[in-house]
């Protein structure tokens, strides 16, 4: 395949699989919101590199090494810390299994993928100084999008700086 535009769109879901990816390989694909609104930035592939299963479980002992203090004890479908995402899920997305709140931003991790569609690894997903929480349930602003209101200032100017509405791009109606 010399491009991606020659593919049919297809669904894959990939989990708990392997391939060989090499310097020569092309990866094409498309990625989704919660909502199923094609993605059209933040999208990220996560390429694990090989390690060491003992119980070929789809988990890395130095990952249960790591959360558990073993190296094949962990459960793949459990949720240890009841946030909502086993043991498997937060190994793929990089959560910590012992934390239902990786971030401490106040959002249970498996909310921020499933629900919210923030990072449940970053605070503040866009970067504009309002964690994530805040920006769903406080302001109401698009916690996605660093400049909810598309006026040139960021979020977190409008709230923290000028005091102006963030969900209004001219907030004083001139």
């Amino acid at each position: 395949i010399d491009d991606c535009a020659s593919l049919r769109p297809t669904t894959t879901y990939i989990y708990n699989t392997s391939f060989e990816i090499t310097k020569d390989s092309t990866i094409c694909y498309l990625a989704y919101d919660v909502y199923g609104n094609e993605a059209k930035n933040n999208v990220s592939v996560k390429i694990i590199e090989p390690t060491t299963d003992d119980d070929k479980d789809g988990l890395p002992n130095d990952w249960e090494q790591q959360y558990f203090d073993c190296k094949t004890c962990a459960d793949t479908d459990a949720d240890p810390d009841t946030d909502g995402l086993t043991n498997y899920e937060e190994f793929f997305y990089s959560t910590d299994p012992t934390k239902a709140d990786t971030d401490d931003d106040k959002l249970k991790d498996s909310d921020e993928i499933f629900t919210y569609n923030t990072d449940p690894t970053k605070a503040d997903t866009d970067d504009d100084g309002i964690n994530d929480y805040d920006e769903i349930f406080t302001y109401k602003t698009n916690a996605n999008n660093k400049d909810t209101d598309n006026d040139g200032l960021s979020d977190g100017q409008e709230i923290n700086t000028y005091h102006t509405n963030a969900l209004k791009a001219d907030t004083d109606g001139d």
